[in-house]
């Protein structure tokens, strides 16, 4: 799904949205949405999450789906972010 959000300077932005379990990942959608990276570099571009429950917008680095939903849970739970578990 794609919606249209305001950006810093109040002009339009299209961004791309994803569900997963505990919210919503909302990515500003440029000529492309870009390919996620499994790790987060310095170069990772970033999206933003929309919690299911409170509506909270949080930034996060650009992760597949999978591994940001589980780095999220991980966020909500207090725990710190980690790239050694599947």
């Amino acid at each position: 799904m794609q919606q249209r959000l305001p950006d810093r300077q109040g002009e339009s932005v299209l961004v791309h949205i994803q569900e997963f379990e505990d919210g919503f990942l909302a990515v500003p959608v440029q000529v492309a949405i870009p390919e996620p990276s499994p790790v987060p570099t310095i170069e990772t571009s970033s999206a933003f999450v929309v919690d299911r429950t409170t509506g909270a917008v949080t930034r996060w680095p650009l992760l597949p789906l999978d591994v940001l939903a589980r780095q999220y849970r991980r966020y909500q739970n207090g725990q710190p972010m980690t790239f050694d578990d599947p």
